[in-house]
């Protein structure tokens, strides 16, 4: 997927700073998973799909997102979205059921989308998983050296929405950046979005489809994290901002991916 203009990001970097997930303040709190019992953390997800994966061999890092995790002290689901997140290997070697030899990643290597973590060890320095694809194909990985923890939303917070004056480090490599000029109405937006976001063009965007597609941006796969960024929706209709409102708190629900950002005077007309 080409990468978006460089001379758009600078002039967006005037009017918001963007960052990725592992050091924005919309984490809640971040559990070091190399202090805990590995048997623990698979229990955490067991049987739990991924609402969303994603995987960079060139900065080293997979990332499992979840609806909820289990908590092992607290013996119960805690409905709270999080992420699983394992970099910084040193290599990093699959088999693909029934196949038994291991191949080596290399750069250019492509990682099936993952949906579910049927199990995870460690032994030593290597981090064994074994996961199911989307489409049914059973993996086996083999991490050396990675670093693994488990990110948390924190939910009493708005983690989506910011002001643009709000001071939010910018990861160029990680963010993909789209937007939003002044609108009017809903059809404007939502155009808007479909255009600024590269939604394919055989999706028909509306109300209805627009919180999954923003919880879950799958056509952006080389992107960690999506950027909305609005010139103004202060003439939007009372109904329409509503209807916006619950697209955002949708997002807010199931996903750490998709942040939202405000000019100040628009800020609080957004605020979930």
């Amino acid at each position: 997927m080409q990468r978006i203009n460089h001379h758009a990001e600078d002039r967006l970097k005037n009017e918001v700073e963007c960052s990725s997930i592992l050091s924005c303040r919309m984490v809640g709190e971040i559990k070091d998973m190399s202090r805990c019992s590995l048997d623990n953390m698979y229990n955490s997800f067991d049987d739990n799909y991924t609402t969303h994966f994603s995987f960079d061999i060139q900065r080293r890092m997979m990332i499992f997102s979840f609806d909820y995790y289990y908590d092992d002290n607290l013996q119960k689901d805690v409905l709270n979205p999080c992420s699983l997140v394992i970099k910084d290997w040193t290599s990093i070697q699959y088999s693909l059921e029934p196949e038994d030899e291991y191949f080596v990643l290399e750069n250019s290597s492509v990682m099936p989308e993952l949906a579910l973590i049927l199990e995870m060890k460690q032994e030593g320095n290597n981090l064994f998983l074994y996961a199911m694809s989307d489409d049914n194909e059973y993996i086996n990985l083999n991490i050396l050296d990675a670093t693994v923890s488990l990110e948390l939303v924190d939910m009493t917070k708005n983690v989506n929405v910011y002001r643009s004056s709000d001071s939010i480090r910018n990861q160029e490599e990680d963010v993909f950046m789209a937007r939003i000029p002044y609108v009017r109405n809903k059809d404007e937006l939502l155009e808007a979005l479909k255009s600024s976001l590269r939604i394919p063009s055989h999706i028909t965007c509306n109300w209805d489809v627009m919180p999954k597609l923003l919880e879950d941006p799958f056509w952006l796969s080389n992107w960690r994290q999506v950027i909305i960024a609005h010139d103004g929706i202060s003439e939007l209709p009372k109904s329409d901002l509503s209807m916006y409102r619950k697209v955002i708190a949708e997002c807010r629900m199931h996903s750490m991916h998709t942040l939202f950002v405000f000019k100040d005077n628009d800020y609080s007309l957004m605020e979930i």
